[in-house]
């Protein structure tokens, strides 16, 4: 039964952490958990260097094209916009000055 008397009673209460949890602590208690993450993810970097896909192209070669590419294109895509741009003005910049060179009528 509960003795509000009793030496137990009288310690302080920790107040509630709402950051969540430590994250180190939180890391060394599922240690074995991540320790197995990491060994199964580096198995399957292993294997997939071993294994080869049709025409001789290794696993791990196909993935780092497909994982890649798709920032390739827009980065391409972004640099052929701008290089465009950049040579529209380039050509309006230069007709201007060729207007400015024409001769005005007078009066007109």
């Amino acid at each position: 039964m509960f003795d509000p008397n009793a030496p137990d009673s009288t310690r302080p209460v920790q107040a509630l952490d709402h950051d969540g949890p430590d994250m180190p602590a939180f890391v060394i208690r599922h240690r074995s958990f991540f320790t197995l993450l990491v060994v199964v993810a580096l198995q399957i970097l292993l294997l997939s260097v071993q294994i080869t896909r049709i025409n001789h192209v290794r696993l791990i070669r196909y993935w780092a094209v497909e994982a890649f590419d798709p920032f390739e294109r827009s980065l391409g895509g972004l640099m052929n916009f701008a290089s465009t741009a950049f040579r529209t003005y380039r050509h309006l910049w230069r007709a201007q000055q060729e207007n400015q060179e024409l001769p005005h009528p007078i009066g007109g």
